[in-house]
């Protein structure tokens, strides 16, 4: 597996480019919950609790594409790795099991920027382009701590779908960092 590189986002366009990514993968937040609530069998303790987390969950990032739409033109880019590691997601939510999301949601939720970070961003670019980020560094801690509680109530049987979700998206987190260390603003 490849290791994650340093990217600049103090570099504008490769800061542009990145907010464009993340955009991608928000836009499918909220249908990824929807599906693996429709999906998960609330015949069990566990599948009662995680459709109750992922209904408020979802409530909680409804709107943050929206917000990113607002502060960015999101148009112009795909990024594959990002589109891969939804649709993976996807894919695992309907035909493996909808546990696999919280991996997904674990890595993505889990280590978001902190707020020294999007204050440094947001010097550089602009306050109005880290507004969802702004957002993430003061809340993610909390959203943290939820996954975390929900992931140790799921079965042993679940928990190794788990942590092959996350391992699978934290390798699509590192092939986002390659395309973005690529990137020459040529767009």
């Amino acid at each position: 597996m490849r290791s994650a590189v340093a990217v600049d986002l103090l570099n504008k366009k490769i800061a542009v480019r990145h907010l464009k990514t993340v955009y991608q993968i928000i836009v499918a937040s909220e249908n990824l919950m929807e599906e693996a609530m429709l999906a998960e069998k609330a015949d069990s303790n566990f599948g009662e609790e995680y459709r109750k987390y992922l209904k408020k969950h979802r409530e909680e990032e409804s709107g943050h594409a929206k917000w990113l739409a607002e502060d960015i033109d999101v148009n112009g880019i795909l990024s594959a790795a990002a589109i891969a590691m939804v649709g993976t997601q996807y894919y695992l939510v309907k035909h493996v099991d909808a546990a696999a999301l919280l991996g997904y949601m674990f890595v993505l939720e889990g280590y978001a920027p902190d707020i020294e970070t999007v204050c440094q961003l947001e010097a550089a670019h602009g306050k109005s382009m880290y507004r969802t980020y702004r957002h993430h560094a003061l809340h993610d801690d909390a959203h943290t701590a939820d996954l975390a509680a929900i992931i140790n109530q799921a079965p042993d049987n679940l928990q190794r779908i788990i942590f092959d979700s996350a391992v699978q998206t934290a390798a699509y987190v590192v092939e986002i960092s390659h395309e973005l260390r690529d990137y020459h603003g040529n767009d």
